[in-house]
């Protein structure tokens, strides 16, 4: 089974991550207690949070019906998917195989069109933007931040996790042909979990049908 030829970066990438994050959290000179407390009180901290989980689920339909297409056994990541963020995620992408040869089943192909789920969660996104932000101050988020140090991975652990998903909604729009791939792109490198549900929010049932795959064998044609 082929992989893509963006797997060992995907590695690279995972072990990096992990390096960091235990590098952040390694006891050293200098480093203040750990407040976990400090975190929670800290509007900043509350919206980033909340902006991340509005992008859970989108990615993990994508990921499911893209594990279907592919006939991947990695699917299952999805699961810690939600408790670790981009280290599940960037595992499955250089497990992937290269090729789509399944057929998606339904119910992902009815979890990715589910419109109103995906213009709930934008609602939800902007209400706690315009709720929480203006309640902090970059200068309360930095004290925050340095008596949390090891939750200085979550900030990067957020628009890492824009970028990964987008070979799954790549693959997902080249499946169902959508039109102004590109554009969808950068929208949702841009804006995150906001760009992803309102690209799922524009899919509709008869786009999103699945598309049998044949199955390759090694019989020569007569």
């Amino acid at each position: 089974m082929t992989r893509s030829r963006f797997s060992p970066l995907y590695v690279l990438l995972f072990a990096a991550c992990v390096a960091l994050l235990v590098w952040l959290n390694l006891p050293r000179p200098g480093l203040p207690p750990q407040d976990m407390g400090a975190l929670l009180r800290d509007p900043w901290f509350i919206y980033g949070f909340a902006h991340f989980s509005f992008l859970l689920m989108p990615a993990a339909a994508l990921l499911v019906a893209d594990g279907q297409r592919r006939a991947s056994r990695a699917g299952w990541l999805v699961l810690p998917y939600f408790a670790l963020g981009i280290l599940p995620l960037s595992l499955y992408l250089a497990l992937r195989p290269a090729s789509e040869h399944a057929q998606a089943s339904l119910w992902s192909s009815r979890v990715l069109t589910r419109r109103n789920v995906w213009i709930v969660c934008i609602g939800l996104n902007v209400i706690a933007l315009l709720a929480l932000l203006p309640l902090g101050s970059w200068a309360q988020l930095q004290a925050a931040m340095r008596q949390g140090f090891g939750w200085w991975f979550m900030w990067l652990d957020i628009p890492l996790n824009h970028l990964f998903v987008l070979p799954l909604a790549q693959a997902h729009m080249r499946h169902t042909q959508a039109p102004r791939q590109g554009l969808w792109l950068a929208v949702i490198a841009l804006s995150g979990p906001f760009g992803l549900n309102a690209y799922m929010a524009s899919r509709s049932s008869k786009t999103s049908t699945p598309t049998p795959y044949a199955r390759p064998t090694s019989q020569t044609p007569r």
